[in-house]
């Protein structure tokens, strides 16, 4: 059994995917096994992972095209043959302590774990934004599970190169969500905690996270379902992992609303200009969801937030 699995599922990669190859082979400890899942590329992806001399690589052709979670999945079939599994878009980059750091974090956990880093947003050509990165919330690295399911409840992010498993060679006891193709991968974080003997969050900043106009979150924020819709069905799952019950959980219930109804203002006032009609539809809908109460909360939460951000800054 392999220590030490990464799998990169990739589709029309070739932009991108040889830097993040070049990323996985500056590890001061490297991978065991490297996999490359191509989802059916119509570009030169197959002919950068087979020129790619750096570290041995497996290319593997799916018989279809899966989807982008369908070949998530696929690379979670690897989750027996490996104590630890990562999951690594093409586009996206690991610096070069990334797993000597994480797995010395995990190696006393008996069981399943879960462990994720801090990470840095970075554009096409790889060069930092000015948006700011995910900072670690937990100075002593060992977090709760119930707050981890309560920060993913209230869709604080992780990004996804950020996030180690420790499949500790069991089968996966969950998968990414297909009718979530926004959040899918918020929700299964806080689906695998639940089945963890432990979250790490490290306070290193060892990932970067590419912005770029064709990756699947900007292609989904002119949709209604994918973009606001499913981020209230992924709070009421991960939500429901928490299994709170009574006045906590009722009142829990009300922040989320109230959060909910913050992000989709925000929306609105980001769709106002570009598509009016689009930034009434959210309008409409986040009414049809949540009560006048919460929205007027979440507005006025909203403020708040931005007025903080520009005295800060």
């Amino acid at each position: 059994m392999q220590q030490l699995t990464t799998v990169i599922p990739v589709y029309n990669g070739e932009k991108f995917l040889k830097e993040t190859l070049q990323s996985v082979a500056r590890q001061t400890h490297r991978p065991d096994r490297l996999i490359i899942l191509d989802n059916c590329s119509t570009d030169g992806t197959r002919k950068i992972v087979e020129q790619f001399t750096e570290l041995p690589c497996e290319w593997r052709q799916n018989e279809k095209n899966l989807g982008l979670f369908g070949n998530l999945n696929r690379a979670l079939e690897f989750s027996n043959t490996t104590q630890y599994l990562h999951i690594l878009h093409a586009d996206d980059l690991i610096r070069p302590e990334f797993y000597s750091r994480m797995l010395r974090a995990m190696e006393a956990i008996p069981g399943r774990g879960l462990a994720y880093c801090q990470s840095e947003f970075i554009d096409e050509n790889g060069a930092p934004t000015r948006l700011i990165a995910i900072k670690a919330t937990t100075p002593k690295g060992i977090k709760n599970i119930s707050q981890f399911l309560t920060a993913r409840s209230e869709l604080q992010p992780i990004l996804f190169p950020s996030v180690l498993l420790k499949t500790a060679g069991q089968p996966t006891p969950c998968q990414f969500r297909m009718d979530l193709p926004q959040i899918a991968d918020l929700v299964f974080w806080a689906e695998w905690a639940t089945h963890c003997e432990q979250v790490i969050e490290l306070p290193d900043l060892l990932t970067d996270y590419r912005l770029h106009t064709s990756n699947e979150t900007r292609r989904n924020e002119t949709m209604l379902q994918p973009w606001m819709l499913d981020e209230w069905k992924a709070m009421q799952i991960i939500e429901s992992f928490r299994q709170t019950k009574g006045f906590s959980g009722w009142l829990h219930l009300q922040k989320l609303r109230i959060i909910f109804a913050g992000r989709s203002y925000d929306k609105v006032n980001i769709m106002k200009d570009l598509n009016p009609e689009f930034a009434r539809q959210i309008h409409r809908t986040a009414l049809e969801l949540i009560p006048t109460p919460h929205w007027l909360l979440g507005k006025l939460a909203l403020g708040f937030r931005n007025l903080f951000h520009y005295l800060r800054d």
